[in-house]
């Protein structure tokens, strides 16, 4: 099991709004009633009718959205109020997930961010490289491991997410997990390569008082904080191959696994494992 790395802004409250409701035609679920635990991603019972059961022989793909923004960056404070309208209560989507890494190299600016980790610089600077960029910033967020964009305003961070959905549909098989004792295992799928990650966040609302730099005086709310994200290992599509799970020791972090092409390729495959 490997660590991660390459290969080569003021307080707002979230309220549920059209950007919550923009993925709303997936779930099985009425908004009124906040979705059972299950349904989040993985694992489903054999019964199950939701969209995303894994069991189901063409299951419609969950939403990852990967966030990548600092603390100490006005424009990251800015961002944050739309991505987290995504996660607001009562009721959110069972079928999208923002991940919320905190990136180090804004840290010269003032203010060195509590949850910043130069393993999600890297994984930025991954994304960029596989899209042929130069540079990285903030804020950046990533809809699916394939399409990218600033997610700086709520029309835009609406655009993106319906076009990595809709990249997500035209693309290859959604590959599905299977939870046994001690893991995971990813389906047989031949042709098929990737890398399988593990990631760990808080899905906890926090607030952050921001004390020096661009954001001096400021209180941010996080939330979905990535807090650990390693490399399980590579996975050939050849034969089935099961992946070691740690255990969570009740600290209040939640897990999802992604099955992604490549280094900063497109993410197909994704299961919320307790």
């Amino acid at each position: 099991m490997l660590p991660y790395h390459p290969t080569h802004s003021s307080q707002h409250q979230p309220t549920m709004n059209k950007l919550g409701q923009l993925l709303k035609h997936l779930s099985c679920f009425p908004s009124h009633s906040p979705p059972p635990s299950y349904a989040i991603f993985d694992p489903h019972p054999p019964d199950c009718a939701c969209p995303i059961h894994i069991h189901r022989t063409h299951p419609i793909r969950p939403t990852i959205i990967e966030s990548f923004q600092s603390q100490g960056s006005a424009a990251s404070a800015s961002a944050t109020p739309y991505l987290l309208s995504l996660l607001a209560d009562p009721s959110p989507d069972p079928n999208v997930l923002v991940l919320d890494y905190h990136v180090t190299y804004h840290d010269h600016l003032g203010w060195e961010d509590t949850a910043g980790n130069k393993a999600y610089d890297e994984r930025q600077w991954d994304y960029a490289r596989a899209m042929g960029r130069q540079e990285v910033r903030t804020p950046q967020v990533v809809v699916n491991g394939d399409i990218e964009g600033t997610g700086a305003t709520k029309s835009v961070l609406e655009g993106l997410i319906m076009k990595g959905n809709r990249a997500a549909s035209e693309g290859k098989n959604w590959l599905r997990f299977k939870v046994v004792e001690g893991g995971v295992r990813v389906e047989r799928a031949e042709g098929r390569s990737g890398h399988v990650l593990e990631v760990l966040y808080d899905p906890h609302v926090r607030e952050v008082v921001i004390g020096k730099g661009e954001n001096a005086g400021k209180t941010l709310q996080e939330r979905n904080i990535v807090r650990n994200l390693r490399v399980l290992g590579e996975w050939k599509g050849g034969e089935e191959r099961v992946f070691e799970l740690r255990r969570i020791n009740g600290d209040g972090l939640e897990r999802v696994v992604l099955l992604q092409e490549g280094i900063g390729g497109p993410i197909f495959g994704a299961a919320r494992i307790a």
